[in-house]
């Protein structure tokens, strides 16, 4: 009997409590709303596959004179600020033609900013070399950035 009034005070009273003082922060990871993308391209801005976060004014203008050397009629995006926004860049490498990158959602788990990828190919009976780009503004976060990848193939794969 005393082992059953410990076991119903445990779980109606200590592990509430635990869970209202501090227990696992709640996953935050939501998809991108579309208005969060910045720019994207299948042209050569970055030959190589990368992920970067861009947290300041410097790196940005560094970043963005290079996509418009690949893309000059690209329209300069609605200005960020860097005191409460930052933004994400993948990019996925020299792929062939249809090839996607995006990144499909972003978000708190535990100590880390998540950011998830999804890099998606396309098998044409034509192929030549694309080099899938995005970048998306988010809300700053100091936190490190763990990039969490997943490909997938377009119907024509299959």
């Amino acid at each position: 009997m005393r082992r059953l009034s410990l076991s119903i005070w445990v779980g109606t009273i200590v592990l509430p409590a635990l869970a209202c003082s501090g227990g696992p922060p709640p996953d935050t990871v939501a998809p991108m709303p579309a208005s969060a993308l910045v720019f994207g391209t299948d042209r050569l801005v970055i030959g190589d596959s990368i992920r970067e976060v861009v947290r300041d004014r410097n790196r940005w203008d560094e970043v963005w004179a290079r996509a418009r050397t690949a893309e000059p009629s690209a329209q300069l995006p609605t200005p960020i600020d860097f005191s409460r926004e930052m933004v994400l860049v993948a990019a996925a490498g020299r792929m062939d033609t249809g090839a996607q990158i995006r990144i499909d959602s972003v978000g708190v788990r535990g100590d880390d900013l998540i950011a998830h990828v999804v890099t998606i190919r396309d098998c044409r009976d034509f192929t030549s070399d694309v080099y899938p780009l995005v970048m998306v503004r988010v809300a700053r976060d100091e936190r490190p950035v763990r990039w969490i990848e997943r490909s997938e193939r377009t119907e024509r794969c299959r």
